[in-house]
Order: structure tokens, then sequence, then C-alpha cells
């Protein structure tokens, strides 16, 4: 199983201090490491991770480039992709996962190689709660379309700068309004993924938006996402910060653990 040792032990620049976290962090899960697959199987594990990810970005531009109500097959189109994601990971297809963890290849469409890398990360959660098949996909589909409005604040969100109040005050509507446009135009989208959209950013001491519920009210599957997007957004540049390395993010999340599920963070820090 793929784990966050094979990330962290191609940090080079750590300091003293997380040099020996990485060590206590080898020693703890190094008995839990699955066996190396062989080198032939691997390119093609890679080659097949590689082909899937490049699908799932076309498939992201378009859905941030058009109207729902216009292509009324694009979420239908999504579900499908979403499990095919979801059964190259349940056949230990490691390579995609890795790929979540590389520099985006086009840092301008940064939003669309976001969305994917929180799909396959929380899929990849979903899994080791062992959630049924159609779970995965409802859960993977709503990660996928959770920043749908997102892409009308992109003069916002580009800025090379820490948001004011005033900005971020802006962009907290987008949930309601992803919410709204998905609402309108999927049909067949379930109860949850569909609340997962409007809920990814609320969290479970209250701290969260846009209603600022807290614990138990917060869906399930938007606990997984938000933990996932804020893991991944940590993980890689954004306009107004530098990335963190794998270690820095667990760092910072445990920081803010009260706004998440205890069983999930130990699930992100146990299985990725």
């Amino acid at each position: 199983m793929f784990r966050i040792s094979d990330i962290l032990k191609k940090q080079k620049d750590e300091s003293k201090t997380i040099q020996e976290d990485v060590k206590d962090t080898r020693k703890e899960i190094s008995g839990n490491l699955s066996p190396l697959i062989d080198k032939e199987k691997q390119e093609v594990n890679h080659t097949e991770a590689i082909q899937l990810y490049n699908e799932a970005y076309s498939k992201a531009k378009q859905f941030h480039s058009v109207n729902l109500q216009e292509r009324p097959n694009l979420i239908p189109e999504i579900k499908n992709l979403a499990e095919r994601i979801i059964k190259s990971l349940e056949t230990g297809n490691e390579e995609l996962l890795k790929l979540c963890f590389l520099d985006y290849p086009k840092p301008e469409d940064y939003l669309q190689y976001h969305v994917i890398n929180v799909c396959i990360i929380s899929v990849y959660m979903g899994i080791s709660l062992s959630y049924e098949h159609t779970s995965l996909i409802e859960l993977g589909t709503a990660a996928f379309i959770h920043d749908n409005a997102l892409t009308e604040y992109t003069d916002i969100i580009n800025r090379p700068k820490v948001l004011d109040r005033s900005e971020f005050d802006k962009i907290k509507v987008h949930t309601e309004e992803s919410f709204e446009a998905i609402k309108k135009s999927a049909r067949d989208i379930g109860h949850d993924a569909l609340e997962a959209v409007r809920q990814e950013h609320e969290r479970l001491d209250g701290s969260g938006y846009p209603i600022g519920i807290k614990g138990a009210q917060v869906n399930r599957f938007s606990q997984i996402i938000g933990l996932a997007d804020v893991y991944e957004a940590l993980i890689h540049n954004r306009p107004h910060r530098g990335k963190l390395t794998p270690l820095e993010a667990l760092k910072t999340i445990l920081n803010q653990r009260s706004a998440f599920e205890p069983e999930m963070i130990k699930l992100l820090v146990d299985k990725i």
C-alpha cells in the first residue's frame, strides 16, 4: 500500500526536527508496507494511471467551462470516470495516487488538478473505510464537482496575496452556488453527494461555512472531501504561497484537529 513514507523520504531539505519526525514515522509504519510490485507491472500501471489522470483533466476542464444545463450528460460522465478511478485504486494500483503528490503540470489550471486529486484522495479514504461501491461512486463524484462555482471567482483566488476579509466573504458563496447549479442540472445525483458539495467547507467544531453547522450535522462525505481538500491544497503551490511537504501539511491539519473527525485524520496519516 502506498504510504506517506514514500513521499517523505524524497524530501531533501527538511530541518533537523522534521528529519527526526520522518525517521519516527518511517519506523512506525515500516512494518505495514506492501511488497514492491515487479518493474514491468509498475510501468504498465504507471502508463494506465497517466492515461486515466489525463482523461480526468480533460473532463475537469469541460466541467469548469460549460453550463451544466447545456451538458446534461456531463455529470453521468463524471460518475463513470469516478467508477474507473475506484476500480484502479481497488486493484492496488498505487500510481494514480502518487500522481496527486506531483506538482501541477499546468500551474494556471490548478483548480482542475485540485479537484482531480481531491477525488482520488477521497475515494482512497472511502475504500479504506470499506464504503460500498455505490457510495464510493457518489463520494468520488461529489469530490470531483465540489468546486463547480469557484471558476466565477478566479480573479480573486488567483491574486498573489492572502485574501482579505471582504475577498474571502465573496468566494464563500461558491458552496451554495455550486449546490444550486448542480441541483438544477443533475437529477440522478445522490442526496449525500449533493449535500457534500454544499458542506465541504463545514467543520466539526462549527468553524466552517456557509452555515457553521457542527458535529454529526456535517455530512460524512463532506468530512472526507473537506479533509482531502485541505490536505491537497497544502501540498501544492498556490498564487499566494508555496507548498508544504506532506509531513508539514499533516502537522498543520493536526493543529486544527478539532475541525476534523479524528478517525479520518488517523486514516490520512496511516493510509497516505
